[in-house]
């Protein structure tokens, strides 16, 4: 049986809640909705960028990026 795109689309916001509602982490949390926001619309990549109130960047979430790649791109604010 194949699932409609509406169907996965539940299933992937439903792993997502679950996954927030057993790891409060704030990694884990930006991990988790960077991989869903992904999968949800179908891209082969995604990414975040995280800035505190005074505009200095915090975190940088990559997913579906090689290892290799990511460390050639390195951190967007990196010196």
């Amino acid at each position: 049986m194949i699932e409609s795109n509406d169907h996965l689309a539940t299933l992937t916001l439903a792993d997502a809640i679950t996954a927030l509602n057993a790891d409060l982490s704030l990694a884990s949390v930006l991990d988790t909705l960077v991989e869903s926001a992904r999968r949800l619309t179908g891209a082969r990549y995604a990414a975040l960028h995280v800035f505190d109130a005074q505009g200095e960047s915090t975190a940088f979430i990559t997913k579906g990026i090689p290892d290799e790649t990511k460390d050639r791109i390195g951190h967007p604010l990196a010196a």
